[in-house]
């Protein structure tokens, strides 16, 4: 599947008010996804939701291909992905994932470069950038026109390689 939806959320206050106390009377670790338009927004997300009851974990997320935000391209520098990360870092003391993006040429730099900066896990692939083109119109599917493949047919393939690339980057 390929799609455009972007980083859409609730917000902080609707998500602890409204989606935690659900979430966490399932019985299940919750796991946050947090991002930012700048650094001071990731660390105020953080700081938020340090020492929340129920809040297992922070997915720090700088790879989402649908936004057009700045923070996206932290994902594909290991100097701008350790920034973010520990900037997060500074403001929880909740285990932290990193979620890189599968579109740069050496995923393990950026992973690597996470973990040094604090980062306790790095999630190594998110949607893989495509697009879809009406054959009859010779036209982009989408109104973003690049989407976000995913699914574990069509990704999942590219999700070993990138484990293996991270990983052999990483643990040299």
């Amino acid at each position: 599947m390929i799609n455009a939806i972007g980083l859409e959320n609730v917000g902080v206050d609707a998500f602890l008010a409204e989606r935690l106390p659900w979430l966490c009377a399932q019985g299940v670790p919750v796991v946050v996804n947090i991002f930012g338009n700048t650094l001071e927004e990731y660390q105020e997300v953080a700081a938020r939701l340090d020492g929340i009851p129920g809040v297992s974990a922070l997915e720090i997320n700088i790879s989402c291909p649908m936004s057009s935000r700045a923070v996206w391209c932290s994902a594909t520098d290991p100097a701008m992905a350790a920034s973010v990360v520990a900037t997060v870092r500074q403001a929880t003391r909740l285990p932290l994932i990193t979620k890189l993006t599968p579109n740069v040429t050496r995923i393990g730099r950026c992973g690597a470069a996470a973990v040094d900066a604090g980062s306790d896990l790095i999630s190594c692939i998110n949607t893989v950038a495509a697009m879809a083109v009406d054959v009859f119109s010779r036209r982009p599917k989408l109104a973003n026109i690049i989407g976000g493949l995913s699914g574990r047919p069509s990704t999942g393939g590219a999700a070993l390689r990138l484990r293996s690339d991270t990983g052999g980057e990483m643990f040299r």
